[in-house]
């Protein structure tokens, strides 16, 4: 039986040395239509179409759920498309097992991560409706067992987008 926590609405926070810390191990950049990883990054997929700026329910819910089979307690929402310094200036929340109506509750209007906290995976969502995922072998594993519609996804993306924009973001998901 899981064990998940669905208790904490996410909060307006601010972005500690730490979790900037990991959001820069995590992420090299905040461009969501190319390789936004690091390099020790294990291992990447696709979830495709979101729902607007937000994960859709099916997507929340595998993640979630992978959360919690990792031990993964919490994640940052920050909104990357900024104009300055978004790590400093930004809008972040710290979230930890919220439901699917609280996490859409979060006025996300921008492109935005989610970061766990102890930087074990961080996922990247697009004005195109897509989100980049990153993270340890274990936790994409996990994710991919949870969300059995990652290739139908990515497949789909093919189809519908022209090759010069999905192509990049295809070949960023091959480690």
């Amino acid at each position: 039986m899981s064990r998940i926590r669905m208790n904490s609405a996410a909060r307006p926070t601010e972005l500690t040395k730490k979790q900037r810390s990991s959001w820069q191990r995590v992420f090299k950049s905040n461009d969501p239509f190319a390789n936004p990883f690091q390099e020790t990054i294990e291992s990447r997929m696709l979830m495709y179409p979101t729902y607007g700026f937000h994960l859709d329910e099916e997507q929340f819910r595998a993640l979630m759920l992978t959360m919690n089979d990792i031990e993964v307690d919490r994640f940052f929402i920050s909104v990357v498309e900024h104009s300055g310094d978004f790590l400093s200036d930004g809008e972040h929340w710290l979230c930890s097992y919220p439901t699917y109506r609280q996490y859409l509750s979060i006025p996300l209007v921008l492109e935005n991560t989610m970061l766990a906290e102890d930087g074990s995976f961080g996922l990247m969502i697009s004005h195109e409706d897509h989100a980049l995922v990153g993270g340890t072998f274990d936790f994409i594993d996990c994710l991919k067992a949870r969300y059995a519609r990652w290739r139908k996804d990515q497949s789909l993306m093919v189809s519908e987008w022209d090759e010069d924009v999905s192509g990049p973001i295809i070949s960023s998901l091959v480690k």
